[in-house]
């Protein structure tokens, strides 16, 4: 594997802002696109080189989160027999038995960083960090039920629900953009902005029948006067009155936000933070704050914080659940060293973590949640990495799981890969696992519907493997299309098509964005029935492509479309879905609109862009500019 792959793999381990991404490229790409590549892989170099310059920044906080070093991998599996569960899991993942030995194995990690040159992370503004997010259920139910005149947002399982900047009940729009939250009117008039905190960045919200849930992040304790301050970084997660937007529960978790979910009236939040930060408090464990109970910093008690053995790594995972409509306690769980991603099936939180060593292994522990409590079941190791959440699926009890492995150092240019899909039972025991595929391929994007599962490997050409999972000891390859270009986010349609989104990468330097309808009824021979290249000019981008809440899809009237960046103009594009093809329902791109769009929804035959700086609505049917706000320091 050449230089340029190695650093491809690494960065899509790094999620900065889309603002600091799209910009970012589009700069690089119009600088490098006058450069003919020399082989259809190197196409993908400006963006590459693009997304390396966007978070270089960023990877001191990376390396505060990577594995220091980790032992050969082994496979920790439960029983069925639940007593028999709690004592293997515990072999290698056990909650800490004293404070003095949590202060050891701190003071070591501590150490290590030390010894490694490791420093603090750096904060960025108004940045999603680290922020990652399928069951059969979740395939249309979830972005736009029946009836329905608004869009929702689009999510992996139906029920579990996924934080996003902006958000619709089909009456009012809700979004946070920096220290604030916006409620606007289907004018965009302003009906509240009663919510303002400068202490923190806002980054994603929930809403419901009768809250609003916003979540952000920042120092405490940090003034201006004393920039070297031992502040600590906090995730905040507020509940707000809908109505009034005044505050009643503040959740403050140490750390970098990871991720969330919400199922019912609990939420579930997962931070990242490393031990530097934490190593100075009375415990050397993450601090939390909640509201429901006093304003006073606590730390999490070392009986809640559990060692996974086979690990040196120098950071936290930390989840916390509450009940947002009560005022019962808060449930926390801390990992040391553990946690990439997350994927929740509804009954089941997994977290994963990939490996960054000569090994490419993914390590996998499973937590049950009931309401809020969180009880580990299990954990395993598995061969090769896993790309993202869609590559993890909970069907019927068994987990599904698909993998990349390099077989060699990253940056040997013999390395050999290969990929797997694996089946585990409710222990996490492997009980089917197809043969292997893509060899001298990466995964780019994985979807699970019923019993049949979808994965796109890409190195020159887009292979589209279709998979048999009926019978879950026995999952076969069906059928294999290939096709140009690769699709790293697939959406299912109905029973026996899929949509995949992604990019068409060309010899002659164009790279843009391509959009395919998979007709996959006979599972042997998958057909790409129509498809459409989005971009006029030599590149094209969008954010859904990285980040699957960018789609708006209406099922009911068959549309689907997404924010695009193309050479320097800004915009979105909604479709028709037809049987002859995709038809143009609705296009703006045009930087004297819009700029950076990141977001659209609908609400009725009314569209609104999100872009860096307003949000502007327009009628769907003649794309006639209605209303617009700016969004804007309100105080």
């Amino acid at each position: 594997m050449n230089n340029q792959e190695e650093y491809k793999r690494k960065i899509e381990k790094i999620h900065p802002s889309e603002n600091l991404v799209n910009s970012t490229i589009q700069k690089a790409v119009e600088n490098t696109s006058r450069n003919k590549p020399k082989s259809k892989l190197r196409n993908i170099i400006p963006y590459t080189i693009a997304t390396l310059s966007a978070c270089a920044a960023i990877f001191i906080l990376v390396f505060n989160i990577m594995p220091l070093q980790r032992t050969e991998p082994t496979t920790i599996v439960a029983s069925n027999n639940p007593d028999v569960v709690h004592t293997e899991v515990s072999e290698l993942i056990k909650p800490f038995s004293s404070q003095e030995e949590l202060e050891q194995k701190v003071t070591e990690l501590k150490d290590k960083i030390e010894k490694s040159k490791g420093r603090a992370p750096i904060v960025y503004d108004d940045m999603d960090v680290l922020s990652d997010s399928v069951n059969s259920k979740s395939v249309n139910e979830s972005t736009s039920s029946a009836g329905s005149n608004y869009s929702k947002t689009n999510i992996q399982v139906d029920g579990v629900d996924e934080a996003d900047k902006i958000k619709t009940d089909g009456d009012n729009i809700y979004l946070v953009k920096t220290h604030s939250l916006y409620v606007l009117d289907k004018d965009l008039k302003l009906v509240n902005d009663d919510f303002e905190d400068e202490d923190i960045y806002l980054n994603n919200l929930y809403i419901t029948s009768n809250r609003i849930i916003v979540m952000g992040s920042g120092f405490k304790g940090k003034t201006e006067d004393d920039l070297e301050s031992k502040s600590k970084y906090y995730t905040d997660t507020i509940v707000l009155d809908k109505d009034t937007c005044k505050e009643l529960r503040r959740v403050s978790i140490e750390g970098y936000y990871l991720n969330s979910r919400l199922i019912g009236n609990n939420i579930y939040v997962v931070t990242n933070t490393s031990v530097g930060t934490v190593i100075d408090n009375l415990y050397k464990t993450p601090q939390y704050i909640d509201t429901a109970s006093s304003n006073a910093e606590k730390c999490i008690p070392y009986s809640d914080v559990y060692s996974i053995e086979e690990y040196e790594t120098a950071n936290y995972v930390n989840i916390c659940a509450f009940d947002f409509e009560d005022d019962q306690k808060l449930n926390y769980k801390s990992f040391l060293g553990f946690g990439n991603g997350i994927y929740c099936s509804g009954n089941y939180m997994y977290f994963y973590n990939n490996s960054y060593k000569k090994e490419s292994n993914v390590d996998i522990i499973k937590v049950k949640i009931d309401n809020t409590n969180l009880d580990l079941v299990a954990m395993a190791t598995l061969d090769g990495e896993v790309n993202n959440q869609f590559s993890l699926d909970e069907y019927k009890g068994n987990l599904r799981v698909a993998t990349t492995e390099y077989e060699e150092e990253y940056w040997d240019d013999e390395t050999s890969i290969k990929n797997h899909l694996y089946i585990l039972d409710e222990s996490l025991n492997t009980i089917g696992q197809t043969e292997d595929f893509g060899f001298d391929e990466k995964i780019y994007s994985v979807r699970f519907i019923g019993d049949v599962g979808y994965v796109v490997t890409f190195k020159e050409v887009d292979p589209l493997f279709v998979m048999d999972l009926s019978d879950p000891t026995n999952p076969v390859i069906k059928g294999e299309l290939k096709v140009p270009g690769f699709s790293t986010y697939l959406h299912p349609y109905d029973e026996t098509h899929i949509i995949g989104i992604g990019r068409d990468v060309r010899s002659d330097g164009v790279n843009r964005l391509k959009m395919s309808m998979f007709d996959v009824s006979n599972l042997t021979n998958p057909k790409e029935l129509y498809s459409v290249y989005i971009g006029d000019g030599k590149y094209s981008y969008s954010p859904v492509t990285d980040d699957h809440r960018a789609l708006l899809y209406d099922a009911e009237r068959s549309l689907i479309g997404f924010p695009v960046n193309s050479d320097g103009q800004s915009g979105f594009l909604i479709y028709k879905i037809e049987n002859e093809g995709f038809k143009k329902k609705a296009s703006i791109i045009d930087k004297s609109i819009l700029k950076n769009v990141s977001r659209i929804i609908y609400i009725d035959d009314v569209v609104y862009a999100l872009d860096i700086n307003r949000i502007v609505s327009f009628d769907i049917n003649t794309m006639k500019e209605e209303n617009f706000y700016t969004l804007e320091k309100k105080r």
